[in-house]
């Protein structure tokens, strides 16, 4: 059964029509054992006269007329329900075209009106909630940030009460509501202190972060976050966040100039995914994160130009990782100081060519790490103090060109299953150990294709 909807100022029944209906049943039939008590014990052997029919007769008819009342009653109530809810639906209807005219008007003074009138609506109309935040969306999509500078105050206001209602102390709040920026062109907004609950989505597929200032911050769990084809250019993007998502989705993005920085965040959740991601004179940052998710995915992802890509200091708690056929021919492509225990862990086909790759003191402790057909492309690879624990270490067709990788020391190769490129195994505890077994694992990753 469908529940009524509560509007401000229209009192609710206290009780259904069948519900009336039981209760007045109820105490007819109190009082007809009332009337039996009275009358009837100190008739039970005699035949009830005329009179007591008569008078009989009458608390059942009156019992009855107060049902009948009762009904009528109802129906009244109800109809005066309906007509106040279809007056209430009315007045908001002309609150929303008005301020819908308002936004549409070329005077940005009453545009400014119309924002403010629009998130004021969203409040008030609570079952039509979601059709007036997606005009909100889509005034957002259409317009343009402007040099004129009321344009941007316009759009900033509109930002600011999305955030303002995403936060825990908002009071409406717009939980469990879409988001649609598609195709946006968005020059700074402010998504700081907020808590996205399950069902909410914040949609940028196919935005345009043309410049300013975007940040991120606060709570995300059981929602979507997408930036799928988005393009970055020269905008800074801060994400610094407790992420427990569905999805965080940057997939086919592109990142030329700026930056994108989720340093010290929390990654939770089923998938985050920057498979195809471009960057390009820019740099993507997870320094310091942490990541507790099921999958974790680079693949085919490029950094190129004066790009770096900064995985430091990570740790790596489940899921597996992706950075097959991922090629670093940046400037820096950082994994220093990263703990990987998650189950696996994927190089295949990576190419790394940037002026510097750094792997130092990296922590390789999952189930598998593999880099099969990797190639080490730059002039400059360390491995220095890298530790290097997995169940099964897979080099298998690595090739190294050009260039000097410091191994360093490796700490530790324990408890490590390796295949290497002549297609020997090896059981670290066994061999490895050994210096002669150790420089073996060094020269494997050296060993060169000479028709790369």
């Amino acid at each position: 059964m469908r529940s009524r909807r509560q509007y401000p100022g229209i009192r609710q029944p206290e009780l259904t029509l069948s519900g009336s209906i039981g209760l007045w049943v109820l105490i007819l039939a109190v009082i007809a054992s009332g009337v039996w008590v009275l009358f009837g014990w100190t008739t039970l052997f005699v035949w009830i006269d005329q009179a007591d029919r008569v008078q009989y007769s009458l608390v059942l008819a009156g019992g009855i007329g107060a049902v009948a009342a009762l009904v009528v009653s109802y129906r009244k109530q109800k109809l005066a329900e309906a007509n106040a809810v279809l007056d209430l639906e009315s007045h908001f209807g002309g609150r929303f075209l008005a301020a819908t005219e308002q936004l549409g008007s070329s005077n940005p003074i009453i545009r400014m009106a119309g924002a403010v009138s629009l998130a004021r609506l969203a409040d008030d109309w609570v079952t039509q909630r979601q059709m007036v935040v997606n005009v909100i969306t889509s005034y957002l999509r259409i317009s343009a940030p402007d040099v004129d500078v009321t344009e941007d105050e316009i759009r900033a206001s509109l930002f600011r009460s999305i955030r303002d209602h995403l936060r825990p102390s908002a009071s409406p709040d717009w939980q469990g509501l879409n988001f649609d920026f598609t195709n946006a062109e968005i020059a700074g907004a402010d998504f700081t202190e907020i808590e996205m609950r399950a069902g909410t989505i914040l949609n940028f597929t196919d935005a345009t972060f043309s410049r300013g200032f975007v940040r991120f911050s606060g709570t995300y769990e059981g929602t979507t976050l997408a930036f799928t084809r988005s393009r970055f250019r020269g905008a800074i993007v801060e994400i610094s966040a407790t992420i427990g998502v569905d999805l965080l989705d940057f997939e086919g993005a592109t990142i030329s100039g700026g930056s994108v920085r989720m340093d010290r965040s929390t990654f939770a959740g089923n998938q985050i995914s920057f498979q195809g991601l471009v960057i390009r004179d820019a740099n993507l940052s997870f320094s310091g994160s942490v990541f507790n998710t099921q999958n974790i995915d680079f693949a085919g992802a490029l950094v190129e130009g004066d790009g770096g890509f900064f995985f430091d200091h990570c740790n790596v708690l489940s899921g597996d990782v992706s950075f097959i056929s991922a090629r670093f021919n940046g400037r820096l492509a950082l994994f220093a100081g990263t703990t990987f225990t998650g189950r696996e862990i994927y190089f295949n086909g990576t190419r790394f060519a940037a002026e510097k790759t750094i792997f130092e003191g990296i922590d390789f402790a999952g189930d598998v790490v593999d880099f099969t057909g990797a190639i080490f492309f730059g002039p400059h690879v360390g491995f220095h103090k890298a530790v290097i624990h997995p169940k099964s270490l897979i080099v298998d067709d690595a090739a190294y060109v050009d260039g000097v990788v410091d191994w360093g020391r490796l700490d530790k190769m324990r408890d490590t299953f390796a295949v290497f490129p002549d297609g020997e195994a090896l059981l670290a505890d066994e061999y490895l150990q050994q210096e002669s077994r150790m420089q073996y694992a060094r020269e494997a990753f050296a060993r060169q294709r000479q028709d790369d």
